[in-house]
């Protein structure tokens, strides 16, 4: 007996190990297959999305955190949900679920049938609260994941600009933007801190009532049917109401991954959107829309995202040449709120040169940055929203 007992738990083990194995080499697949989609459409030499999403539009926060630290978290936290292995060598949604399904067979097999469903229903009434209080919890994992990524990103900014921090005196000013970012994170985990106490509650809770309600259980079939069928009552019963416990104990990694998904879900909605917006602009926008409205592909297990055409303005017409002609031409911010030249007009054949001179402000670089092509062009005052040029937290 005690040999076939070693070999039934080695064989165990190597069955996990190469299990635990195979899910992170799934994993870094996933991850390279999605992490390669964003690269393509960040980098892309049209839509430009590297400059726009950094530089221009500011609905999008920390696109490199998103791009680099959500999808590898989104990922290792719906696996470490679902099957474990990844973070602990055991774990997983799934392998306890499935040993529930097995212990309620059990039940009904050496138990009554009254006593097989009374743990089925109550298991099941016992497993509701947590699962609530997870879903309690995922909007507020999804915003501490975004005020995190804004504080570090402020401490970035001061580590890139900290030599002209120190030249201008900019110390108090950077001071106070960290602390009003450290603000939304301190704010917020409160929030977090409180959601989080009522799914450790829901969890715990659900332990204790499980003890005693396999001892219900194993009362009640000693009292009809006699000691000798409660001892096996006691343990069948026990198995599924702990198995229940452990599963409520995994929605803390599924409420982590719901959170990095909403914020890889609206970063690939966002690249889409722009990508619209550039089709648009060379005339293949409705093409691209319907093209995309049809399509029910998915990448990665990620469902395609609902788009909207986003506002394109009145821009001017725009010709390609071996001269550089602007023809009364104003040149606005992109985000259209100020008008920085009035009535350009410049003439330059190819091998020419020119010197633009003038104080600070007064748009000489913008100038350069339409003729690159990285600033719209508007043939009028833009209306609606081009691009969004702050990012509001509501806390």
């Amino acid at each position: 007996m005690v040999p076939i007992i070693a070999v039934y738990g080695v064989t165990k083990a190597a069955i996990k190990a190469t299990s635990n194995n195979l899910v992170v080499r799934v994993l870094a697949r996933l991850r390279k297959i999605l992490t390669t989609k964003f690269h393509e459409m960040y980098m892309d030499n049209t839509s430009k999305l590297f400059y726009v999403c950094n530089d221009l539009d500011k609905r999008l926060d920390n696109v490199d955190s998103r791009i680099s630290n959500d999808i590898e978290f989104m990922f290792n936290d719906f696996a470490e949900f679902f099957y474990g292995g990844v973070r602990e060598t055991e774990g997983g949604f799934l392998p306890k679920f499935a040993s529930y399904c097995t212990g309620i067979v059990l039940c009904f097999i050496k138990m009554p049938m009254m006593c097989g469903f009374f743990v089925l229903i109550s298991s099941v009434l016992i497993f509701i609260p947590s699962l609530m209080s997870s879903v309690f919890l995922m909007r507020t994992q999804e915003k501490q994941q975004r005020v995190e990524a804004e504080f570090r990103s402020q401490h970035n900014r001061v580590k890139a600009d900290s030599e002209s921090i120190g030249f201008y005196g900019g110390e108090a000013t950077e001071a106070k933007f960290l602390q009003e970012k450290w603000e939304y994170v301190r704010r917020n985990w409160k929030s977090f801190a409180a959601r989080k106490t009522l799914m450790d509650f829901c969890n715990l809770a659900t332990d204790n009532i499980a003890g005693v309600l396999a001892l219900v259980v194993a009362i009640v079939v000693a009292e009809q049917y006699g000691v000798a069928q409660a001892m096996p009552a006691l343990r069948c019963s026990k198995k599924v109401f702990e198995n229940v416990t452990e599963m409520s104990q995994q929605f803390l990694d599924f409420a982590k991954a719901s959170g990095n998904n909403a914020r890889v879900m609206f970063l690939h909605k966002t690249f889409l959107e722009f990508q619209l917006r550039q089709e648009t602009l060379q005339g293949r926008g409705d093409d691209f829309y319907n093209d995309y409205q049809l399509s029910n592909a998915t990448c990665c297990g990620l469902r395609q995202p609902k788009i909207q055409k986003m506002p394109i303005g009145d821009l001017a017409p725009v010709t390609f040449g071996n001269d550089v002609i602007f023809k009364h031409a104003d040149i606005w911010t992109p985000t259209g709120d100020r008008l920085l030249l009035q009535d350009v007009n410049l003439y330059l054949h190819k091998g020419q040169s020119c010197l633009i001179v003038g104080p600070s402000g007064i748009g000489k670089s913008s100038l350069l940055r339409v003729l690159g092509r990285l600033w719209p062009l508007f043939k009028s005052h833009p209306t609606g929203t081009f691009f969004l040029p702050n990012i509001f937290f509501k806390l």
